[in-house]
């Protein structure tokens, strides 16, 4: 255990001395949901253990023991985006957990063309990270941390970064009650597109609860994230310019509430019996950068359901960015041991 504790201090210090803040982050689509449950609640959550360690690495296990996790979902134009993840048992206790996982986006094929135009062929783009990292668990507490290597090619261009996540995560002895905390995405790059100066990764430090009510068969999650930057919000200069009585446009400006609520997303869960959890989520960061004028619309918004058969579970969740602009999300997870001992019965049978 002291070894462990040590480790996850050497990685603070190792990969936030390296790390860059301010400007342009570099690697957006790590920000994207990893799962169907998490982009039904929202897409963020740092205290729900049956989220998994992407979403922290404090929250593999304790159930079920041996949980692999497939998600796959087209994002806008084109866009595909899957993800692996497996969580391993490391002592018949289950106070260890092993975490392998793989994250990936295709963006899909562009015509390359000369500087006058002329059609010279095709090129592809694409970024694929691969995590490894542990999870332990001492009395009411479970730490963990990942490691994450990403690849990023565009065209013969090619780019790569060290990551690390970090997790704490307190569980409640009695009550079904957790508060988490995680730091995700510290790193930098390794190698840059072009040899030119490196750029800043989006880390991100999130505070979450979860909480099952006592008497009703609802969970809700409350998440701050992005705590690291007090000011996430964008504003459209393009949008209804106003002019004062002299005709100079009146430059918008931000509110304290709209800057405290963009770190804010909120998800719940409506447990139906055993086999069937129906969910929903908002983002008020999302609905603010991507409502429209004249319309919001569900901007912001999402819902989704899980149903459980047997040790599969498949999760789907449908999330609005834009009116009339919505992502279907499918996540497949199955427990080993579940399916290990299904077949172990039929063999003695």
């Amino acid at each position: 255990m002291r070894y462990h504790i040590v480790l996850f201090f050497i990685i603070i210090s190792a990969f936030y001395s390296q790390a860059q803040v301010g400007g342009t982050h570099t690697f957006a689509f790590l920000d994207l949901p990893y799962s169907a449950r998490i982009a039904a609640t929202g897409g963020v959550n740092a205290s729900n253990f049956k989220d998994g360690f992407f979403s922290n690495p404090a929250l593999a296990g304790p159930q079920p023991s041996k949980p692999l996790q497939l998600t796959f979902y087209n994002y806008f134009s084109g866009i595909r985006y899957g993800a692996f993840a497996y969580s391993h048992p490391l002592n018949e206790e289950n106070l260890y957990y092993l975490n392998i996982g793989v994250n990936s986006i295709g963006y899909g094929e562009f015509k390359r063309t000369t500087s006058e135009g002329t059609d010279v062929g095709t090129f592809s783009a694409g970024e694929t990270v691969f995590s490894l990292g542990m999870t332990f668990f001492l009395k009411n507490f479970s730490y963990g941390y990942s490691i994450r290597y990403l690849e990023s090619k565009i065209a013969e261009y090619s780019s790569n970064a060290l990551l690390a996540d970090l997790g704490i995560v307190y569980k409640h002895p009695v009550k079904e009650f957790t508060a988490g905390v995680t730091w995700k995405q510290i790193g930098f790059q390794t190698k840059t597109y072009t040899g030119g100066n490196k750029e800043p990764l989006p880390d991100n430090l999130q505070v979450g609860i979860t909480h099952k009510l006592e008497h009703m068969p609802m969970r809700y999650s409350l998440t701050a994230h992005t705590l690291n930057q007090w000011d996430i919000v964008y504003l459209d200069q393009s949008r209804n310019i106003i002019l004062d009585d002299k005709g100079n446009p009146v430059i918008p400006q931000k509110k304290i509430e709209d800057k405290i609520m963009s770190h804010i997303t909120v998800g719940t869960e409506l447990l139906v019996g055993k086999n069937l959890v129906l969910r929903a989520g908002y983002s008020h960061q999302r609905r603010q950068e991507f409502r429209l004028d004249e319309k919001t619309g569900g901007a912001g918004f999402s819902w989704g359901l899980g149903i459980c058969i047997k040790g599969f579970t498949l999760d789907y969740a449908r999330a609005t960015y834009l009116t009339g602009a919505t992502i279907n999300f499918f996540t497949l997870t199955m427990d080993l041991n579940s399916f290990i001992k299904t077949q172990l019965v039929k063999t003695d049978e």
